[in-house]
Protein backbone atom coordinates (compact mmCIF):
# COMPACT_ATOMS: atom_id res chain seq x y z
CA UNK A 1 0.00 0.00 0.00
CA UNK A 2 1.35 3.01 -0.54
CA UNK A 3 1.71 5.81 1.86
CA UNK A 4 -0.50 8.09 -0.10
CA UNK A 5 -3.20 5.44 -0.90
CA UNK A 6 -6.65 6.32 1.05
CA UNK A 7 -8.72 3.24 1.99
CA UNK A 8 -11.76 3.87 -0.41
CA UNK A 9 -13.42 0.94 0.04
CA UNK A 10 -13.11 -0.54 1.78
CA UNK A 11 -9.79 -0.75 2.70
CA UNK A 12 -13.24 -0.08 2.35
CA UNK A 13 -13.76 -2.54 2.78
CA UNK A 14 -11.85 -4.60 3.75
CA UNK A 15 -10.85 -4.49 4.86
CA UNK A 16 -9.41 -5.72 7.68
CA UNK A 17 -2.62 -5.19 9.44
CA UNK A 18 4.54 -7.10 19.84
CA UNK A 19 5.88 -10.32 18.93
CA UNK A 20 3.48 -12.14 20.84
CA UNK A 21 4.70 -15.45 20.20
CA UNK A 22 4.79 -17.41 16.76
CA UNK A 23 2.14 -17.70 14.56
CA UNK A 24 -0.96 -19.80 14.18
CA UNK A 25 -1.69 -22.04 11.59
CA UNK A 26 -2.82 -20.57 8.39
CA UNK A 27 -7.04 -21.94 9.76
CA UNK A 28 -5.84 -19.64 12.83
CA UNK A 29 -6.51 -22.32 15.15
CA UNK A 30 -3.06 -23.78 16.66
CA UNK A 31 0.14 -22.07 16.97
CA UNK A 32 2.97 -23.93 14.06
CA UNK A 33 6.72 -23.25 15.56
CA UNK A 34 8.31 -22.92 11.55
CA UNK A 35 6.77 -19.62 11.49
CA UNK A 36 9.84 -17.12 10.83
CA UNK A 37 10.07 -14.89 13.71
CA UNK A 38 10.27 -10.98 12.79
CA UNK A 39 13.73 -10.18 11.00
CA UNK A 40 16.22 -7.64 12.23
CA UNK A 41 15.52 -4.22 11.80
CA UNK A 42 17.59 -2.36 8.61
CA UNK A 43 20.13 -0.45 8.65
CA UNK A 44 18.50 2.21 6.00
CA UNK A 45 14.51 1.24 7.04
CA UNK A 46 11.47 2.82 6.25
CA UNK A 47 10.92 6.01 8.48
CA UNK A 48 7.19 6.76 10.37
CA UNK A 49 5.53 9.97 9.16
CA UNK A 50 5.20 12.26 12.18
CA UNK A 51 1.66 12.29 13.16
CA UNK A 52 -0.28 13.85 16.27
CA UNK A 53 -0.12 12.13 19.22
CA UNK A 54 -4.02 11.68 19.77
CA UNK A 55 -3.36 9.48 16.22
CA UNK A 56 -0.97 7.58 17.81
CA UNK A 57 -2.97 6.74 20.93
CA UNK A 58 -6.01 6.40 18.93
CA UNK A 59 -3.79 3.48 17.18
CA UNK A 60 -2.42 2.28 20.57
CA UNK A 61 -5.87 1.81 22.02
CA UNK A 62 -7.50 -0.06 19.01
CA UNK A 63 -4.77 -2.43 19.19
CA UNK A 64 -4.62 -2.77 22.56
CA UNK A 65 -8.82 -3.20 21.97
CA UNK A 66 -8.39 -5.81 19.30
CA UNK A 67 -5.80 -7.40 21.37
CA UNK A 68 -7.35 -8.34 24.44
CA UNK A 69 -9.93 -10.95 22.15
CA UNK A 70 -9.26 -14.07 23.49
CA UNK A 71 -7.74 -16.53 20.95
CA UNK A 72 -9.60 -19.34 22.08
CA UNK A 73 -12.08 -19.37 20.63
CA UNK A 74 -12.07 -16.37 19.13
CA UNK A 75 -8.56 -16.42 16.91
CA UNK A 76 -10.23 -15.35 13.87
CA UNK A 77 -12.20 -11.63 15.25
CA UNK A 78 -8.68 -10.98 17.00
CA UNK A 79 -6.45 -11.58 14.29
CA UNK A 80 -8.87 -9.83 11.87
CA UNK A 81 -8.97 -6.58 13.88
CA UNK A 82 -5.84 -6.62 14.42
CA UNK A 83 -4.86 -6.48 10.86
CA UNK A 84 -7.43 -3.58 10.50
CA UNK A 85 -5.37 -1.68 12.83
CA UNK A 86 -1.65 -2.97 11.29
CA UNK A 87 -3.51 -1.52 7.49
CA UNK A 88 -4.46 1.74 9.13
CA UNK A 89 -1.02 2.59 10.58
CA UNK A 90 0.54 1.71 7.18
CA UNK A 91 -2.43 3.84 5.60
CA UNK A 92 -1.15 6.72 7.83
CA UNK A 93 2.28 6.39 6.95
CA UNK A 94 3.41 4.43 10.51
CA UNK A 95 5.36 0.93 8.66
CA UNK A 96 7.38 0.66 12.19
CA UNK A 97 4.33 0.36 13.75
CA UNK A 98 2.68 -1.32 11.38
CA UNK A 99 5.69 -3.77 11.47
CA UNK A 100 5.50 -4.56 15.37
CA UNK A 101 1.34 -4.95 14.98
CA UNK A 102 1.32 -7.63 11.87
CA UNK A 103 4.17 -9.66 14.35
CA UNK A 104 1.50 -10.05 16.86
CA UNK A 105 -1.09 -11.37 14.63
CA UNK A 106 -1.09 -15.33 15.56
CA UNK A 107 -2.75 -16.54 11.91
CA UNK A 108 -2.66 -16.40 8.42
CA UNK A 109 -3.13 -12.68 8.40
CA UNK A 110 0.06 -12.20 9.54
CA UNK A 111 1.41 -13.18 6.32
CA UNK A 112 -0.80 -10.87 4.74
CA UNK A 113 -0.14 -8.22 6.46
CA UNK A 114 3.73 -8.47 5.68
CA UNK A 115 2.79 -8.88 2.13
CA UNK A 116 0.50 -5.79 2.43
CA UNK A 117 3.95 -4.27 4.51
CA UNK A 118 6.14 -5.03 0.79
CA UNK A 119 3.93 -3.25 -0.95
CA UNK A 120 4.29 -0.28 1.13
CA UNK A 121 8.04 -0.33 0.95
CA UNK A 122 7.83 -0.91 -2.71
CA UNK A 123 6.25 2.33 -3.15
CA UNK A 124 8.86 4.34 -0.40
CA UNK A 125 11.37 2.67 -3.28
CA UNK A 126 12.77 1.02 -0.27
CA UNK A 127 13.15 -2.62 -2.49
CA UNK A 128 15.33 -3.96 0.40
CA UNK A 129 12.96 -3.96 3.34
CA UNK A 130 9.96 -5.23 0.27
CA UNK A 131 12.03 -8.06 -0.51
CA UNK A 132 12.43 -8.99 3.60
CA UNK A 133 8.53 -8.58 3.97
CA UNK A 134 8.04 -10.30 0.79
CA UNK A 135 10.66 -13.60 2.05
CA UNK A 136 8.53 -13.75 5.20
CA UNK A 137 4.99 -13.48 3.59
CA UNK A 138 6.19 -16.33 0.89
CA UNK A 139 7.69 -18.49 4.13
CA UNK A 140 3.83 -18.25 5.87
CA UNK A 141 2.20 -18.82 2.44
CA UNK A 142 4.69 -22.10 2.08
CA UNK A 143 4.47 -23.33 5.03
CA UNK A 144 2.88 -27.10 5.14
CA UNK A 145 -0.67 -26.99 6.89
CA UNK A 146 -0.54 -27.93 10.51
CA UNK A 147 -4.44 -29.15 10.73
CA UNK A 148 -7.14 -30.95 8.51
CA UNK A 149 -9.60 -27.69 8.16
CA UNK A 150 -6.73 -25.13 6.12
CA UNK A 151 -8.35 -23.31 3.83
CA UNK A 152 -6.58 -23.24 0.77
CA UNK A 153 -7.95 -19.39 -0.29
CA UNK A 154 -6.45 -17.67 2.60
CA UNK A 155 -2.56 -19.03 0.97
CA UNK A 156 -4.00 -17.60 -2.42
CA UNK A 157 -4.91 -14.23 -0.39
CA UNK A 158 -1.16 -14.10 0.93
CA UNK A 159 -0.41 -15.10 -2.88
CA UNK A 160 -2.17 -13.04 -4.42
CA UNK A 161 -0.65 -9.74 -2.27
CA UNK A 162 2.94 -10.86 -2.77
CA UNK A 163 2.16 -11.31 -6.52
CA UNK A 164 0.94 -7.74 -6.80
CA UNK A 165 3.75 -6.10 -4.70
CA UNK A 166 6.22 -8.07 -7.01
CA UNK A 167 4.56 -6.40 -9.79
CA UNK A 168 5.58 -3.29 -8.19
CA UNK A 169 8.69 -3.60 -7.94
CA UNK A 170 9.13 -5.34 -11.55
CA UNK A 171 9.61 -8.77 -11.08
CA UNK A 172 7.72 -10.30 -13.71
CA UNK A 173 8.58 -13.96 -13.53
CA UNK A 174 8.30 -14.57 -10.04
CA UNK A 175 4.81 -12.51 -10.03
CA UNK A 176 3.83 -15.32 -12.69
CA UNK A 177 4.71 -18.47 -10.77
CA UNK A 178 2.81 -17.01 -7.83
CA UNK A 179 -0.30 -16.35 -9.67
CA UNK A 180 -0.11 -19.67 -11.49
CA UNK A 181 -0.22 -21.13 -8.00
CA UNK A 182 -3.60 -19.50 -7.30
CA UNK A 183 -6.94 -19.85 -7.25
CA UNK A 184 -9.66 -18.04 -9.50
CA UNK A 185 -10.65 -15.55 -6.69
CA UNK A 186 -7.53 -14.24 -5.84
CA UNK A 187 -6.33 -14.47 -9.24
CA UNK A 188 -8.47 -12.39 -10.34
CA UNK A 189 -7.30 -9.90 -7.75
CA UNK A 190 -4.29 -9.45 -10.10
CA UNK A 191 -5.77 -8.04 -12.73
CA UNK A 192 -5.91 -3.99 -11.21
CA UNK A 193 -2.02 -5.07 -10.59
CA UNK A 194 -1.92 -5.87 -14.56
CA UNK A 195 -3.69 -2.68 -15.15
CA UNK A 196 -1.51 -0.55 -13.70
CA UNK A 197 1.40 -1.89 -15.08
CA UNK A 198 -0.05 -2.04 -19.49
CA UNK A 199 1.95 -0.28 -21.76
CA UNK A 200 -0.29 2.86 -23.30
CA UNK A 201 0.08 0.98 -26.85
CA UNK A 202 -1.17 -2.31 -25.77
CA UNK A 203 -4.27 -0.78 -23.96
CA UNK A 204 -6.65 -1.19 -26.64
CA UNK A 205 -5.80 -5.34 -27.06
CA UNK A 206 -6.13 -5.46 -23.53
CA UNK A 207 -9.36 -3.97 -23.35
CA UNK A 208 -10.82 -6.47 -26.02
CA UNK A 209 -9.63 -9.13 -23.91
CA UNK A 210 -11.09 -8.07 -21.26
CA UNK A 211 -14.43 -7.68 -22.97
CA UNK A 212 -14.22 -10.80 -24.32
CA UNK A 213 -13.21 -12.65 -20.75
CA UNK A 214 -16.85 -10.81 -20.02
CA UNK A 215 -18.81 -12.98 -22.05
CA UNK A 216 -20.24 -15.79 -19.70
CA UNK A 217 -17.88 -15.09 -16.85
CA UNK A 218 -17.99 -15.76 -12.97
CA UNK A 219 -18.36 -13.31 -10.68
CA UNK A 220 -14.75 -13.37 -9.60
CA UNK A 221 -13.58 -12.33 -13.19
CA UNK A 222 -16.18 -9.51 -13.64
CA UNK A 223 -15.13 -7.91 -10.51
CA UNK A 224 -11.82 -8.27 -11.83
CA UNK A 225 -12.56 -6.66 -14.98
CA UNK A 226 -14.05 -3.69 -12.98
CA UNK A 227 -11.15 -3.58 -10.91
CA UNK A 228 -9.29 -3.16 -14.04
CA UNK A 229 -11.50 -1.19 -15.60
CA UNK A 230 -11.45 1.54 -12.73
CA UNK A 231 -7.99 1.50 -12.45
CA UNK A 232 -7.27 2.49 -16.04
CA UNK A 233 -9.79 5.37 -15.28
CA UNK A 234 -7.69 6.70 -12.88
CA UNK A 235 -5.04 6.09 -14.31
CA UNK A 236 -5.84 7.37 -17.79
CA UNK A 237 -8.07 10.09 -16.68
CA UNK A 238 -5.85 12.87 -17.63
CA UNK A 239 -6.69 11.38 -21.77
CA UNK A 240 -10.07 12.71 -22.07
CA UNK A 241 -11.67 10.13 -25.20
CA UNK A 242 -9.56 7.07 -22.54
CA UNK A 243 -11.18 8.45 -19.60
CA UNK A 244 -14.89 8.16 -21.53
CA UNK A 245 -14.49 5.33 -23.11
CA UNK A 246 -13.34 3.51 -19.73
CA UNK A 247 -16.55 5.37 -18.38
CA UNK A 248 -18.49 4.14 -20.98
CA UNK A 249 -17.33 0.11 -20.91
CA UNK A 250 -17.95 0.40 -16.66
CA UNK A 251 -22.01 1.97 -17.28
CA UNK A 252 -21.88 -0.51 -20.30
CA UNK A 253 -21.58 -3.88 -17.91
CA UNK A 254 -23.01 -2.65 -14.69
CA UNK A 255 -25.38 -5.11 -15.18
CA UNK A 256 -23.16 -7.62 -14.32
CA UNK A 257 -22.13 -6.66 -11.45
CA UNK A 258 -24.14 -6.64 -7.54
CA UNK A 259 -25.53 -3.39 -6.95
CA UNK A 260 -22.91 -2.76 -3.99
CA UNK A 261 -19.89 -3.54 -6.01
CA UNK A 262 -21.73 -1.04 -8.58
CA UNK A 263 -21.59 1.64 -5.56
CA UNK A 264 -18.06 0.54 -4.99
CA UNK A 265 -16.92 1.28 -8.54
CA UNK A 266 -18.86 4.45 -8.86
CA UNK A 267 -17.44 5.68 -5.71
CA UNK A 268 -14.05 5.08 -6.71
CA UNK A 269 -14.84 7.11 -9.72
CA UNK A 270 -15.95 9.91 -8.16
CA UNK A 271 -12.40 9.87 -6.40
CA UNK A 272 -10.38 9.69 -8.73
CA UNK A 273 -12.48 12.76 -10.80
CA UNK A 274 -12.04 15.02 -7.18
CA UNK A 275 -8.15 13.80 -7.18
CA UNK A 276 -8.02 15.19 -10.63
CA UNK A 277 -9.59 18.63 -9.66
CA UNK A 278 -12.94 17.49 -11.77
CA UNK A 279 -15.26 18.50 -9.58
CA UNK A 280 -18.02 18.26 -11.94
CA UNK A 281 -17.00 14.66 -13.27
CA UNK A 282 -16.77 13.84 -9.46
CA UNK A 283 -20.40 15.31 -8.63
CA UNK A 284 -21.57 13.20 -11.68
CA UNK A 285 -20.21 9.97 -10.26
CA UNK A 286 -22.04 10.89 -6.73
CA UNK A 287 -25.49 11.54 -8.35
CA UNK A 288 -24.65 8.25 -10.22
CA UNK A 289 -24.39 6.43 -7.28
CA UNK A 290 -27.13 8.08 -5.18
CA UNK A 291 -29.47 6.98 -8.12
CA UNK A 292 -27.83 3.51 -7.84
CA UNK A 293 -28.39 3.37 -4.38
CA UNK A 294 -32.41 4.44 -4.58
CA UNK A 295 -32.62 1.64 -7.34
CA UNK A 296 -32.00 -1.23 -4.62
CA UNK A 297 -34.37 -2.07 -1.43
CA UNK A 298 -31.47 -2.14 1.40
CA UNK A 299 -31.43 -3.01 4.40
CA UNK A 300 -30.93 0.51 7.13
CA UNK A 301 -27.54 -0.80 8.39
CA UNK A 302 -26.61 -1.04 4.86
CA UNK A 303 -28.02 1.98 3.54
CA UNK A 304 -27.19 4.51 5.82
CA UNK A 305 -23.09 4.51 5.33
CA UNK A 306 -23.41 4.28 1.39
CA UNK A 307 -25.55 7.49 1.99
CA UNK A 308 -23.01 9.00 4.01
CA UNK A 309 -20.55 8.56 1.51
CA UNK A 310 -22.38 9.84 -0.91
CA UNK A 311 -22.83 12.86 0.82
CA UNK A 312 -18.86 12.82 1.70
CA UNK A 313 -18.29 12.79 -2.33
CA UNK A 314 -20.37 15.29 -3.41
CA UNK A 315 -19.08 18.09 -0.35
CA UNK A 316 -16.09 17.28 -1.66
CA UNK A 317 -17.40 17.64 -5.38
CA UNK A 318 -18.53 21.60 -4.53
CA UNK A 319 -22.43 21.26 -3.68
CA UNK A 320 -22.52 21.37 0.00
CA UNK A 321 -26.00 22.16 0.26
CA UNK A 322 -27.16 19.11 -1.21
CA UNK A 323 -24.35 16.86 0.56
CA UNK A 324 -25.43 18.37 4.29
CA UNK A 325 -29.58 17.40 3.18
CA UNK A 326 -27.94 13.70 1.91
CA UNK A 327 -25.72 13.50 5.48
CA UNK A 328 -29.01 14.91 7.49
CA UNK A 329 -30.97 12.05 5.85
CA UNK A 330 -28.59 9.56 6.69
CA UNK A 331 -28.94 10.64 10.24
CA UNK A 332 -32.47 10.83 10.41
CA UNK A 333 -32.55 7.64 8.20
CA UNK A 334 -30.93 5.99 11.77
CA UNK A 335 -32.84 7.17 14.08
CA UNK A 336 -36.21 6.36 12.36
CA UNK A 337 -34.74 2.93 11.84
CA UNK A 338 -33.11 2.15 15.15
CA UNK A 339 -34.80 -0.88 16.36
CA UNK A 340 -34.76 -3.09 13.04
CA UNK A 341 -31.10 -2.61 13.23
CA UNK A 342 -29.40 -5.34 15.37
CA UNK A 343 -27.41 -4.10 17.89
CA UNK A 344 -24.16 -5.19 17.13
CA UNK A 345 -24.68 -3.67 13.57
CA UNK A 346 -25.53 -0.19 15.14
CA UNK A 347 -21.99 1.31 15.55
CA UNK A 348 -20.86 -0.14 12.32
CA UNK A 349 -24.00 1.56 10.29
CA UNK A 350 -22.81 5.62 11.83
CA UNK A 351 -19.10 5.22 11.87
CA UNK A 352 -19.31 6.39 8.13
CA UNK A 353 -21.60 9.01 8.93
CA UNK A 354 -19.34 10.43 12.04
CA UNK A 355 -16.78 10.11 9.20
CA UNK A 356 -18.64 12.26 6.28
CA UNK A 357 -19.69 14.58 8.58
CA UNK A 358 -15.58 15.31 10.06
CA UNK A 359 -14.60 15.10 6.95
CA UNK A 360 -17.61 18.07 5.63
CA UNK A 361 -16.16 20.56 8.36
CA UNK A 362 -19.09 19.91 10.75
CA UNK A 363 -16.88 18.76 13.99
CA UNK A 364 -19.92 19.01 16.40
CA UNK A 365 -21.88 17.12 14.64
CA UNK A 366 -19.07 14.34 13.78
CA UNK A 367 -18.65 14.71 18.00
CA UNK A 368 -22.25 13.32 18.58
CA UNK A 369 -22.49 10.96 16.09
CA UNK A 370 -19.23 9.30 17.25
CA UNK A 371 -21.01 9.47 21.16
CA UNK A 372 -23.82 8.24 19.51
CA UNK A 373 -22.04 5.31 17.95
CA UNK A 374 -19.58 4.65 20.81
CA UNK A 375 -22.97 4.42 23.33
CA UNK A 376 -24.76 2.22 20.88
CA UNK A 377 -21.40 -0.14 20.67
CA UNK A 378 -21.32 -1.02 24.35
CA UNK A 379 -24.93 -2.20 23.95
CA UNK A 380 -24.62 -5.94 23.51
CA UNK A 381 -23.88 -7.96 26.97
CA UNK A 382 -20.92 -9.66 25.13
CA UNK A 383 -17.35 -8.19 24.90
CA UNK A 384 -16.31 -9.67 22.22
CA UNK A 385 -18.62 -7.35 19.30
CA UNK A 386 -18.07 -4.37 22.13
CA UNK A 387 -14.40 -4.29 21.55
CA UNK A 388 -14.42 -4.98 18.09
CA UNK A 389 -16.76 -1.98 17.51
CA UNK A 390 -14.38 0.17 19.79
CA UNK A 391 -11.49 -0.61 18.16
CA UNK A 392 -12.73 0.30 14.43
CA UNK A 393 -14.04 3.68 16.03
CA UNK A 394 -10.65 4.21 16.95
CA UNK A 395 -9.21 3.35 14.02
CA UNK A 396 -12.17 5.29 12.39
CA UNK A 397 -11.17 8.64 14.34
CA UNK A 398 -7.36 8.22 13.66
CA UNK A 399 -7.76 7.88 9.78
CA UNK A 400 -10.21 10.95 9.25
CA UNK A 401 -7.84 12.54 12.00
CA UNK A 402 -10.63 13.40 14.20
CA UNK A 403 -8.97 14.16 17.63
CA UNK A 404 -11.37 13.35 20.48
CA UNK A 405 -12.13 15.93 23.21
CA UNK A 406 -12.15 15.25 26.56
CA UNK A 407 -15.47 14.00 26.76
CA UNK A 408 -15.00 11.50 23.77
CA UNK A 409 -11.88 10.46 25.48
CA UNK A 410 -13.90 9.30 28.73
CA UNK A 411 -16.47 7.75 26.44
CA UNK A 412 -13.51 5.89 24.64
CA UNK A 413 -11.59 4.69 27.73
CA UNK A 414 -15.03 3.88 29.64
CA UNK A 415 -15.58 1.40 26.79
CA UNK A 416 -11.81 -0.09 27.09
CA UNK A 417 -12.36 -0.84 31.02
CA UNK A 418 -15.96 -2.37 30.39
CA UNK A 419 -14.67 -4.90 28.78
CA UNK A 420 -14.40 -8.58 29.95
CA UNK A 421 -16.45 -12.08 30.53
CA UNK A 422 -18.50 -12.79 29.09
CA UNK A 423 -16.37 -12.75 25.57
Amino acid sequence: MPPSTPNLTRWISVLSLLGLGVLGSLAGCTKNPRTPAEPPPLAHALTDASRPAFQIQLLDLAFETASLIPNDPHHKDRARFQELVALASLELGLPNRARTQIAAIENWRRGAGYAELAEYAAHAQNIEEAERALATAREIADAPPSNEVEQEWRRDRIRALIARTESSIAKAREGKLVRSRLGESEAAALEAAKARAIAPDDLESYLVALERGLVAASLDQVQATFAAYTTLHERFYGDAPRRDDLARRVSTHYAQLPVQLRMESTLRMGETALAHQDKAGANRYAQTARETLESARWLPEHKIPLLAQVAALRHRAGDLELATKEAEEARALFAHERLRITDIYRARALRPLAEALYTMGDRDRATQVYRLLLEEGAVNPNSRPRAEDLCATCVSMARVGFEPSAEVWRDLRASRAALGSPW
